[in-house]
């Protein structure tokens, strides 16, 4: 079988699809957060199998995510309600591999780039709080690789080449 490690990022342009979240800064693991997880595992299948099955692919064998620090996602937790909504699709068994995305923000004021720390959203250079995230809330797919079902050897190729 031919396998294609389609490169989502390249195929559609740069885009990134993200899904909207309910930003919390602070949460408490319960039976609600679960469910949060759950609805972003059945949409993240929705995504999955659209764009494997735009390039052909019958059968999915990894997904990378990047998911940012303030997604509002834990990331056990949606590993495992995917692995359960994936059960009996072309995804089922496939490895999820997740890219933690740290806070960064840029100040407006002193023009600084910096990582944020402890969740203190102030400038360390000038102490100033008109900042702009730059990363952190991402939860999107950076790529998929998976089966053809074509048989010309275990060739990886990035997906539209």
């Amino acid at each position: 079988m031919r396998h294609i490690h389609a490169g989502l990022r390249e195929a559609i342009g740069n885009k990134c699809r993200k899904t909207k979240l309910d930003i919390r800064l602070f949460r408490e693991p319960d039976e609600r957060s679960t469910v949060h997880e759950l609805a972003i595992a059945e949409n993240l299948l929705g995504i999955l199998v659209e764009e494997a099955r735009s390039h052909g692919i019958v059968r999915i064998k990894k997904v990378k995510l990047q998911i940012g620090e303030l997604a509002a996602v834990v990331p056990e937790s949606l590993a495992f309600c995917f692995e359960l909504v994936s059960r009996d699709t072309i995804a089922e068994g496939s490895e999820i591999e997740i890219e933690n995305v740290g806070l960064t923000a840029h100040c407006r004021k002193c023009d600084k780039s910096f990582a944020v720390e402890e969740q203190v959203f102030l400038c360390p250079g000038c102490g100033g709080a008109d900042i702009e995230l730059i990363s952190g809330r991402e939860l999107c797919v950076s790529s998929i690789e998976g089966e053809t079902g074509e048989e010309d050897g275990a060739n990886q190729s990035p997906c539209g080449s």
